[in-house]
């Protein structure tokens, strides 16, 4: 990530219009910046943490997967559920798994 590639981006419009009239080019490229920083670092961390769980837990665990596709209202709203639940204990990995396997449209 250099500055340059975040310049080009925006230029591309790969930024809020909004964003850029409200604060300007140089606030919103030290935003962008800042952003993908903080992503970097953030999913790096976050990554490493749910492969140990996952793994330590007996789950496959793919990292830098990109998600194709859609899941279902039902499915949704089964992971929401899951995230809204201070202590998650999940007994049954096969309910989960094959909610979001079988829910996944390609």
């Amino acid at each position: 990530m250099t500055v340059e590639e975040k310049l080009k981006d925006i230029k591309d419009g790969d930024v809020s219009p909004f964003f850029l009239a409200l604060f300007g080019k140089k606030i919103t490229l030290t935003a962008k910046i800042a952003q993908s920083y903080q992503t970097k670092f953030g999913m790096s961390l976050w990554e490493q943490i749910s492969h140990k769980l996952a793994t330590s837990a007996g789950w496959h665990c793919e990292t830098q997967y990109k998600l194709l596709g859609l899941i279902t209202p039902q499915c949704s709203t089964y992971i929401h559920d899951l995230l809204e639940i201070k202590t998650i204990y999940l007994t049954d990995k096969r309910s989960l798994t094959s909610c979001v396997s079988e829910q996944a449209i390609p």
